[in-house]
């Protein structure tokens, strides 16, 4: 009889390693440029109302929970949601993003307004020098960021009342046009903020500050950068967001393996991409166990993006398996490889590496990865692909592979 080896996962983030914040963009260890994170779906404790909502950037940012926020389950795309009742709901944290802290900041926010002047999803306000997104309930509070010096107002599609929206909000301080707003990947408004020296103030989620307007909607994450983060990334994030929570991007919409006719391969998105010389992400591993990163032909405008379709994360499928293979993950991956108009492109070689952290015992040597390379559903009319390497703390490496391409399926199995 057949000695099969299960493989398990932990469900909790993973930590110390290369680029495992959002898409992979930052850590989650406190050593990136991610500042602060929290997911409707991770660190929650309660339901109605939550009473702890942590924040998994590994930076450990204080949430404190004011009023009574309630978790809404499966809301969008199976994932869970925050809401917040536009009253008392608030959370407020010791983290500061005003200018005197970050000189360049970006706030990607994925949420849903419920009302008209729904009021402020984050920001930091007390009386002057603030930042913060906010829909008022006068024509001059109306769809706006602020800038410092002033409001830009009437932004298109920050809040559509009742539909999701991923908003993306860029400083560069005291860049003559700089500072960009993105809706759904899709700019929306270009200005110049001049943010002045201001006593620390604290980050509020569901509000902007001191002047209250507080949040009458849904929030399913949202993440701060200490920095403008590069148009390769706010891509790949993007895509991440739009995969998970089920909604269409306006434009830069790469990853298709999502679309219920290629699988729902929803889950776990990261990627990698070249816009220019200047906006690169050639190394990310995102929320999963699966990191790609040492593209060797990364051009302009080419992207490698990867999700899976939430399989059972065990070695236990023995039927569809090639026949030195004794058994793979129920899980598969998808990847979009292309540039931002959808044509087909080649990233070139690239090393893939799992995170096998508490399988319990893995010989590397018995490892194979398995690419789908016709397309047609199956693993068990493929080559298995062998030679991984340990490079120590359960991780094992697949170096040059060429054979994950445009909409090709993937997986791990063992000997």
């Amino acid at each position: 009889m057949k000695k099969i080896i299960l493989f398990t996962m932990a469900l909790f983030p993973l930590l110390g390693f290369s680029q495992t914040g959002p898409a992979g963009v930052g850590t989650n260890d406190g050593t990136s440029i991610l500042e602060y994170w929290i997911d409707a779906n991770n660190s929650i404790t309660g339901s109605a109302p939550i009473t702890v909502w942590s924040d998994i950037s590994g930076n450990a940012v204080t949430n404190t929970i004011g009023g009574n926020p309630s978790l809404t389950v499966s809301s969008l795309n199976g994932y869970n949601v925050v809401t917040f009742d536009g009253s008392g709901d608030i959370i407020t944290t010791n983290l500061s993003i005003n200018e005197s802290v970050f000189s360049n900041l970006t706030v990607i926010a994925l949420y849903v307004p419920r009302i008209n002047s729904s009021g402020g999803v984050w920001g930091e306000d007390n009386g002057g020098w603030d930042r913060f997104i906010l829909d008022g309930n006068t024509s001059f509070l109306n769809d706006m960021v602020s800038r410092g010096t002033g409001n830009i107002n009437n932004i298109s599609n920050i809040y559509p009342v009742g539909i999701p929206v991923i908003t993306t909000v860029i400083y560069r301080e005291d860049v003559v046009n700089g500072t960009n707003v993105y809706t759904n990947n899709t700019l929306q408004s270009t200005f110049t903020s001049n943010m002045g020296p201001e006593a620390s103030n604290v980050f509020k989620v569901g509000e902007i500050g001191a002047n209250n307007y507080r949040f009458d909607g849904d929030i399913a994450e949202l993440f701060v950068y200490g920095l403008d983060i590069n148009t390769a990334q706010r891509i790949i994030i993007d895509n991440y967001l739009s995969a998970k929570y089920g909604l269409a991007l306006t434009s830069n919409d790469l990853f298709n393996e999502d679309d219920p006719a290629n699988g729902n391969f929803d889950h776990d998105v990261a990627g990698i991409g070249r816009v220019d010389a200047s906006n690169i992400h050639n190394d990310a591993q995102g929320t999963g166990i699966v990191r790609i990163l040492n593209p060797k032909g990364l051009g302009d405008d080419e992207f490698l993006i990867w999700g899976h379709d939430n399989g059972v994360q065990q070695a236990t499928e023995t039927i569809d398996v090639p026949g030195t293979v004794q058994a793979r993950f129920e899980r598969i991956w998808r990847a979009s490889e292309v540039t931002s108009s959808g044509a087909i492109v080649d990233v070139g070689a690239i090393d893939i590496r799992f995170d096998l952290t508490g399988l319990g015992s893995v010989t590397t040597s018995d490892l194979r990865l398995l690419v789908d390379t016709d397309n047609d559903g199956v693993f068990n009319d493929e080559t298995p692909i062998s030679g991984a390497t340990s490079l120590g703390g359960d991780i094992h490496q697949f170096a040059g592979v060429t054979a994950i391409a445009n909409n090709l399926r993937f997986t791990l199995g063992t000997i």
